[in-house]
């Protein structure tokens, strides 16, 4: 603006200088001076239009460039935000439910399985005399269980009685459980106590379906799918093998008496005898192994405790249905009912799946059908043995209705 004015009271002089006037006189120094001036003005006025004209457009050119650059970085934004985008996309393709509890049956959950104690091996008669369930009972129960496994040769029938009433007496009957069967044991001359902590544990059913008992009735139940491999548990699961195999056995035959014919036919049908008692017996004692604590366990409890998911529900299931599991493990059936639980009743399982991609529910669906697997392998064997024990069923019905035929054919024909 004050250039504007200069330029302005320039013209105006220059245009005094050329009016006519009565007064001034015309000379040629005032014609140079003013034509000098004239000049200097034209040139100032030319450098500052140039002057105008280069910050314009350099003033243009920043502000292109400007736009360019802000054009770029939005490129680059967005760029950057579609990679966000699909690196996110891309870890939900890859990312599972609950990565420590996946893998968490890798941990030994096999080998397990295939040991003696999961197959019911040592568990009742049949199983080579097993030392479990030697304590938590009488000194007379503990023998009557060690003869039934076939532990110790057998007594006379009178001495095997004897030796188990006194036991059942002392180790399992509670007058506030079984009045009827405590009064019993007084009017026999017993000691009516429950030593073993779990009244009427070796007539049960319980015992071997839900773990031994402690309550005196059935509003005191609680089922257990985990119990002490030794101790007061093992044994009230043997007293009640004792009473489902053969409670009171022949007398064990001397020597003399076994080198006689009749002493080589008698052990001839012992052991088949034993083998199908055996075989009607190993559905009850794979079910009594498969509740027994095993230390092979442990790794995968460690591993599910691992997990931000099912940590807090694992530690709080163990602690409130088997404490001891630090110490002893946990059992095979508490392994697969952990497995259920710790989803469809664990509130963070859920949270978590219903906040995941649809990728992370194919991941969980495939794990969770890897484990129907296991458990249809498992049902499958179930099915062989009853397979097997249907066999035999029909089979004694078979000899029961035709021996007695054959028996005398052959005698009408040897004679």
């Amino acid at each position: 603006m004050n250039f504007k004015k200069l330029f302005l009271f320039l013209l105006a002089l220059a245009g005094l200088a050329y009016a006519p006037s009565s007064l001034a006189r015309c000379d040629g120094c005032v014609v140079a001076a003013v034509n000098a001036a004239n000049g200097a003005i034209v040139g100032a006025l030319t450098l500052t239009s140039q002057r105008i004209v280069g910050a314009i457009g350099g003033n243009a050119q920043t502000i292109a460039s400007q736009q360019a650059r802000t054009a770029e970085m939005t490129v680059q934004g967005n760029q950057r935000t579609q990679a966000a985008m699909e690196q996110n996309r891309q870890d939900d393709r890859y990312q599972v439910a609950d990565a420590c509890a996946t893998l968490a049956s890798t941990r030994g959950v096999g080998e397990s399985g295939r040991s003696a104690a999961s197959l019911g091996g040592g568990v009742g008669r049949g199983g080579g005399g097993s030392s479990r369930g030697a304590s938590g009972v009488s000194a007379d129960m503990q023998r009557a269980i060690r003869i039934s496994a076939g532990a110790e040769p057998a007594p006379s029938p009178e001495a095997q009685a004897a030796l188990a009433s006194s036991g059942a007496c002392s180790s399992f009957v509670n007058p506030a459980a079984n009045r009827v069967r405590a009064d019993a044991c007084i009017a026999a001359g017993f000691t009516a106590s429950a030593s073993n902590g779990n009244p009427d544990a070796d007539i049960r059913a319980e015992t071997l379906f839900d773990g031994p008992q402690q309550g005196t009735t059935a509003a005191d139940f609680r089922r257990r799918l985990t119990i002490d491999p030794d101790g007061s548990d093992a044994s009230a699961l043997n007293a009640y093998l004792r009473n489902l195999n053969t409670p009171i056995d022949l007398r064990q035959l001397r020597r003399a008496e076994l080198k006689t014919d009749a002493g080589r036919q008698y052990m001839t049908y012992r052991d088949a005898y034993e083998a199908r008692m055996s075989l009607a017996e190993k559905p009850a004692r794979s079910m009594g192994a498969n509740r027994f604590a095993t230390t092979a366990l442990l790794p995968v409890v460690e591993q599910l405790l691992e997990s931000p998911i099912t940590s807090e529900f694992v530690r709080n299931y163990l602690t409130r249905n088997y404490p001891s599991w630090q110490r002893r493990g946990i059992s095979q059936d508490e392994l697969a009912n952990l497995e259920a639980e710790r989803r469809y009743m664990n509130r963070n399982w859920h949270l978590q799946m219903a906040a995941s991609a649809p990728e992370v529910h194919v991941k969980e669906q495939t794990t969770m059908l890897a484990f129907q697997t296991v458990l249809l392998t498992r049902i499958l064997s179930k099915l062989d043995e009853q397979a097997v024990l249907s066999g035999q069923v029909s089979a004694t019905q078979v000899r029961q209705e035709m021996m007695p035929q054959l028996i005398q054919l052959h005698a009408a024909a040897s004679k």
